[in-house]
């Protein structure tokens, strides 16, 4: 005879007993063999407890000791109170307590306008089945509540104006309020339940203006919204001697295509409203470099860059038209001239490619700051001449401080 898993448990258990011997089921076994209870939230909802309602699982064959009910207190980073639910032995106790699939209900007090997480589990012969998926409930009704508003790192967000809404529309504030130096906004009167935060120019402690909007559940002890992670504002040229005194007075120009006042991330804009940028300017090119090669000249050397004019169009020289084309950063031009001779103009780019977007010159700390958002690399010419020493370099601002 073969017996299945749950009934050789059965077996075993029977023998042993008859020999006086008893032996729990390991916690293993409950995992494998119990099931997980399917939880659900009682309506309507209560002003002052947490009605919570599930069927009673399979045991898997053993006998159930309780059930293990397991709420959160500070939305869900840990588990805090411990209920004990009914245990039944056989299905003659009263509904609740009794077989596979019978209603267990359960109030769990909280005060008003609160929420909570829930999981339950059944204890089969002292060994743990496993948790059910956590159900997030709430009561009816409102309280005060406080909400904090931080950066990934921690760092309070302050200031601007804060409102909320439940997210199913049901309700909105009628009042706007403001962040305290603390990062946080005591709502005199809000429901518990998942709401939307919409944020406008709230500020970080380096100036940065930040509006946006965030879902989040109200109704724990805490509710803490974190920002997305503020993208890099600020860039700092610093500029000191070999020794590494630092030198003042040095003129910094900062370059770059694509830097701006504002900046889009995850749905919310950070604005700086002093960013010393200047308006767009266009940069200035070298010079151009001009060569005019003999005619019939197949490969032209160029700043040691060949351009092969056999992979261009033979009738070329015969266009009205300049023809050009930008390659490495250099424009190349193609002019036709007159008595059949070719003229190649090539002009390269500026040292730094861009609009400049700032100028100035650096500070007694020998420091030169420049605020902006930006996707690409800027870069920065620094040029010094004391008279004696001349010199001009140009450096990527690739992380917060360059030196």
């Amino acid at each position: 005879m073969r017996l299945k898993a749950k009934s050789l448990n059965s077996v075993i258990s029977a023998a042993f007993l008859a020999a006086g011997v008893v032996i729990a089921p390991s916690a293993s076994w409950a995992e494998s063999y119990v099931s997980a209870p399917v939880i659900h939230q009682k309506l309507p909802l209560d002003r002052q407890t947490i009605d919570v309602l599930f069927s009673a699982p399979d045991l898997g064959g053993g006998n159930l000791t309780r059930y293990d009910i397991w709420v959160s207190d500070d939305n869900g980073v840990s588990w805090s109170s411990k209920y004990t639910a009914c245990a039944p032995v056989n299905a003659q106790l009263p509904s609740g307590c009794g077989a596979v699939g019978s209603p267990v209900d359960l109030a769990l007090p909280v005060s008003q306008g609160s929420a909570r997480l829930v999981k339950v589990r059944a204890v089969v012969d002292g060994a743990e089945g496993p948790w059910s998926d956590s159900l997030l409930a709430k009561t009816k009704g409102g309280r005060a509540m406080r909400v904090y508003i931080k950066t990934p790192d921690g760092v309070p967000v302050v200031g601007g104006s804060v409102t909320w809404a439940l997210s199913d529309g049901s309700a909105k504030s009628s009042v706007t309020y403001g962040l305290t130096d603390g990062g946080y906004i005591d709502f005199p009167q809000v429901p518990a339940g998942p709401v939307d935060i919409t944020l406008i120019d709230g500020e970080l402690p380096d100036g940065l203006l930040v509006s946006g909007a965030l879902s989040a559940v109200l109704g724990f002890k805490k509710s803490i919204i974190t920002i997305p992670r503020p993208p890099q504002a600020t860039h700092v040229v610093q500029v000191a001697l070999p020794n590494g005194l630092p030198v003042s007075a040095v003129n910094v120009q900062v370059n770059s295509e694509d830097m701006t006042d504002t900046a889009v991330l995850q749905g919310f804009t950070f604005k700086l409203p002093n960013s010393n940028l200047l308006p767009s300017t266009p940069d200035v090119a070298q010079p151009a470099t001009e060569t005019s090669p003999a005619d019939n000249s197949a490969v032209i050397n160029v700043y040691n860059t060949y351009v092969d004019e056999s992979t261009y169009d033979a009738d070329y020289w015969d266009y009205d038209t300049y023809d050009s084309w930008v390659e490495d950063d250099t424009t190349w031009i193609r002019q036709p001239q007159p008595q059949g001779l070719r003229r190649l103009v090539v002009r390269q780019a500026a040292v730094n490619p861009g609009p400049i977007v700032a100028s100035g010159t650096t500070s007694t700390m020998g420091r030169f700051v420049v605020q902006g958002f930006t996707l690409s690399v800027p870069t920065a010419t620094v040029s010094y001449d004391d008279g004696t020493i001349s010199q001009t370099q140009t450096v990527q601002l690739n992380g917060p401080v360059t030196n």
